[in-house]
């Protein structure tokens, strides 16, 4: 009798938990989408390509760009995601967030910008901590 007891209120605390974790997603999403247009930089890396998957499927206009095209780039361009191999700063100027690879250096076009125009930016761990 007492084992069961301490077992229903381990599941009542998991599912508990669970809404709360479930809450939180959904809220951080939603802060997400005040982000109209997401550009990508470094798009074709398998995280970061995950991701622009991700944030297509919610609705949001996700871009990107990569120094080299590959699978990666043409499954995402197949999916409805433009990538730009090589830079580009019009698809940069025109978005509301950038998100960068940590191989992303500073004096990246893209990156300078960004920085010119107040653009909301973002490393792709810190991204993952705070959106997922």
């Amino acid at each position: 009798m007492a084992r069961r007891v301490i077992d229903q209120l381990y599941i009542a605390y998991f599912l508990e938990e669970g809404a709360k974790y479930m809450i939180n997603r959904f809220n951080n999403i939603e802060n997400l989408k005040k982000y109209k247009h997401i550009h990508m930089i470094g798009i074709g890396g398998i995280s970061m390509s995950g991701i622009a998957e991700i944030l297509r499927n919610w609705g949001i206009c996700v871009t990107g760009s990569d120094i080299a095209k590959s699978k990666i780039t043409d499954k995402l361009a197949s999916h409805g995601i433009y990538v730009s191999i090589g830079n580009d700063t019009s698809l940069a100027q025109k978005s509301d967030l950038i998100v960068y690879s940590a191989a992303i250096k500073s004096d990246d076009p893209e990156m300078i910008i960004a920085k010119q125009r107040n653009i909301d930016m973002i490393e792709r761990s810190d991204f993952i901590r705070i959106y997922y």
